[in-house]
């Protein structure tokens, strides 16, 4: 499934990039600092695969087991998604507006693997069961006609960006007065720290200065939003 024309904040005050400090770019608006707007851009790329699995009135237990494979892909959400695309981004732009497919990559919130299993058992007491069928209305009341049920999920968990000071700008474009994010460089393919060390990256495998970007393009050449995700649910590795 695809979705267009999704809402993207940008500062159409915004210099191109450069390599050259300060940036010698004209600004479109000089006179004006900030230029906000909420426009149209995004798009996103969603798809996913659903199994189940249904086990009905078996010695009074009933089950169900549902599983989900979801990859959602898109460049909505900022440099640095933390949840659902909003409608509006209020106060903080993408760094870029020249190079909106430098921030495609997992949508945070969508779980890449989802189970959800359920089960409900009848107790095998009172009217219509198999053991004391014939209670009184008393007694029925008290211990006959009950059912246990249960829900259990696991999930992996969601996406995350890691971020670096915006003071670091390769691409000269003052993203600490527009309040826009920078993401480091990531020096190999497995950023992920672990469980066991109790941090979600391993820092010593980040750039935190970026790569200069090719004019006008990209501001990191190797950074990709929301390459990692968090340890809920079971042992996993990266995608």
């Amino acid at each position: 499934m695809n979705s267009y024309r999704m809402s993207q904040t940008v500062d159409l005050n915004q210099v191109a990039p450069s390599s050259i400090f300060p940036n010698p770019n004209p600004k479109p608006y000089p006179n004006w600092g900030r230029i906000l707007s909420t426009t149209n851009q995004g798009n996103v790329n969603y798809q996913a695969m659903q199994s189940e699995l249904n086990i009905r009135a078996r010695v009074g237990l009933t089950t169900q087991a549902s599983y989900i494979w979801a990859k959602n892909l898109g460049n909505v959400g900022g440099d640095a998604p933390t949840s659902l695309n909003p409608e509006i981004i209020y106060g903080t732009p993408v760094a870029n507006r020249f190079d909106l497919t430098a921030n495609r990559g997992n949508i945070a919130q969508t779980r890449r693997n989802r189970l959800v299993a359920t089960a409900i058992y009848e107790f095998p007491v009172g009217k219509d069961r198999k053991f004391f069928s014939d209670l009184n209305h008393f007694s029925e009341t008290l211990i006959g006609g009950w059912s246990f049920s249960t829900v259990a999920l696991w999930e992996t968990g969601p996406y995350l960006t890691p971020v670096t000071s915006p003071s670091y700008d390769p691409g000269n474009l003052d993203l600490a007065y527009r309040g826009a994010y920078q993401r480091p460089d990531c020096l190999s393919g497995r950023p992920a720290a672990g469980g066991a060390t109790g941090s979600m990256f391993n820092i010593n495998e980040f750039n935190p200065v970026p790569s200069p970007p090719l004019e006008p393009v990209a501001l990191a050449s190797s950074s990709v939003p929301a390459p990692l995700r968090l340890p809920p649910g079971w042992p996993r590795n990266l995608s």
